[in-house]
């Protein structure tokens, strides 16, 4: 397993394996561990549900690259409505292509793999947030509560110290009054 990607990688696919064979979440097939993110964990181990391990690799790549794929999609959601000047499709394909060559960042959906989840959700959550504050108060919709808490529990699922930010991004609706939508999202 070495060789699939790097450190993480190794770990998560043991893991993986692991959960799937019924050995629990464990890298040596006897001892817990809680050293793993449990919601990349999970999908890792579906794939090993698969009888064929090259296969399994093959669906959690693919799942990697679909989350850095997401991801740029995201960006350029957010940058649009975050701009004061239209985003045209000549400056959205500059954007996600600065964004799929970046070394590092993309270094972080192949090789970090459970970080490339966490990426595309915490993105997933500044574009939601981000159409939430920007619509204005009294608009009588009342799943964007529910929206927003399930979108916050999966971002935090992907990556635990996500809670940090999700406490942020929540804290206006306590400042602004919010409170059916804040009930709805906890």
């Amino acid at each position: 397993f070495r060789s699939e990607g790097g450190d993480d990688a190794y770990y998560y696919f043991t893991v993986a394996r692991n959960i799937a064979r019924g050995h629990g979440v464990t890298v040596d097939g006897v001892h817990w561990t809680s050293g793993f993110q449990p919601l990349w964990g999970g999908l890792t181990a579906a794939t090993f549900l698969v009888p064929a391990e090259r296969a399994s690799f093959v669906l959690v790549y693919l799942a990697s690259l679909a989350c850095w794929l997401g991801s740029a999609w995201l960006l350029v959601r957010f940058v649009r409505r975050a701009s004061i000047a239209p985003v045209d499709t000549f400056t959205a394909a500059v954007l996600v292509a600065l964004f799929l060559a970046e070394r590092h960042l993309s270094s972080l959906y192949v090789n970090g793999l459970e970080t490339g989840l966490h990426l595309l959700l915490v993105l997933a959550l500044l574009v939601a947030f981000q159409k939430y504050f920007q619509t204005p108060p009294g608009r009588d919709d009342r799943l964007v509560g529910v929206r927003l808490g399930l979108l916050c529990g999966l971002a935090m699922l992907a990556r635990n110290d996500t809670v940090f930010l999700c406490a942020f991004l929540l804290a206006p609706l306590v400042y602004e009054r919010r409170w059916r939508d804040l009930g709805l999202t906890i």
